[in-house]
C-alpha cells in the first residue's frame, strides 16, 4: 500500500490553473501524477460555490498539519524506547 502525502501548494497552483484552463479531472491527475481521489477530495474540501480558492486549501492543509494529535508512540516515550529495542 503506497503512502499518502498530502498536495503541496506548487500542485495547488497547478489545479487552479488547469482548471481555469478548462481542463478535465483525469488530465490534472495525469499532470501532477497522482490518484483521481486525491484530486478529487482536494476539490470537494476546498471549491467554494464556483471556483477552487488554492490559498485557502493551502491554509487549511497546514493548520491540519499543526494541530494533528501525536500518536502514542510520540508521547510515551518508555513504549518508543522500548519498541526502538526490541526491533
Amino acid at each position: 500500500m503506497m503512502s499518502y502525502e498530502q498536495l503541496n501548494e506548487a500542485e495547488r497552483k497547478v489545479i487552479k490553473i488547469k482548471l481555469r484552463e478548462g481542463k478535465s479531472l483525469r488530465e490534472i491527475v495525469r499532470l501532477l501524477s497522482r490518484i483521481p481521489s486525491t484530486i478529487t477530495r482536494e476539490l470537494d474540501q476546498n471549491r467554494g460555490s464556483f471556483w477552487y480558492n488554492r490559498h485557502e486549501a493551502q491554509k487549511k492543509a497546514k493548520n491540519m498539519e499543526k494541530n494533528a494529535k501525536k500518536g502514542l508512540i510520540d508521547t510515551d516515550s518508555e513504549l518508543k524506547e522500548y519498541i526502538l529495542n526490541e526491533l
